[in-house]
């Protein structure tokens, strides 16, 4: 096994100071980079009152709260207790009783077949080494409704912050983002399971005068495109 793999073992996110870290930031819907992570993702595609929607990889459970009372019903899924216990005590503090966070393997989540019609992937992937990655996406088809959406927005590894990343140059490299996916290679493994790809794009980021740059150059310069965006459907 490789030496790095412990980053994506459970005991990773339990044991260090990840979800304690930046929670000003993180845990507020109303920070610049939550409401970043927000708009973009509701770019991509637009709720609906009457779906069921499931956020893998909740973490700070933003999309859930962000979800409250916009949909039928939301659960944060994920596999840290410490994420979970998190956003439970959130929700309960805020009063918010229509949000469902369990703690669960997105790998098998034992939810019943054909039981979601969409399903969050926000800044998830890159954490996850490609053997879990294609089994969370086989199972992701499995408990989708037919017509159902998988929304995937994941960092570009081709991007100039990430390239100084891994680099640790300016920016320091973020230990638990241990397999970076590029375009391709969601766009073929997507197929690979069965998913129809719907739509793709690439994302700005929230850096004052940068994503200014990024919006207007994205489309002809790689290093500008700072996350990548999938919609994909489950076939009817």
């Amino acid at each position: 096994m490789n030496k790095d793999r412990k980053y994506f073992e459970k005991d990773f996110y339990e044991e260090t100071d990840y979800f304690s870290r930046n929670v000003d930031v993180l845990a507020n819907l109303n920070s610049r980079f939550q409401k970043y992570r927000i708009s973009t993702v509701f770019s991509i595609y637009n709720p609906r009152p009457d779906e069921v929607v499931l956020d893998i990889g909740t973490g700070w459970g933003t999309f859930p709260f962000a979800l409250s009372g916009k949909v039928k019903k939301v659960i944060g899924l994920d596999i840290a207790e410490k994420s979970i216990e998190f956003c439970k005590r959130i929700a309960e503090e805020r009063n918010i009783k229509d949000i469902e966070f369990v703690v669960a393997d997105a790998r098998n989540t034992n939810m019943p077949e054909n039981s979601i019609d969409t399903i969050i992937c926000a800044d998830l992937f890159e954490h996850l080494y490609p053997d879990i990655y294609m089994d969370i996406i086989k199972e992701a088809l499995r408990i989708l409704t037919p017509g159902g959406r998988f929304i995937i927005w994941t960092p570009n590894p081709g991007h100039i912050i990430e390239i100084f990343k891994r680099r640790n140059i300016i920016f320091k490299r973020d230990p638990a983002h241990v397999d970076y996916k590029t375009m391709p290679y969601l766009k073929k493994t997507l197929h690979e399971v069965g998913f129809e790809i719907e739509k793709v794009g690439y994302s700005a980021s929230h850096t004052p005068i940068l994503n200014i740059f990024e919006r207007i150059f994205k489309s002809i310069c790689p290093l500008l495109r700072r996350r990548h965006e999938v919609l994909a459907r489950k076939p009817k």
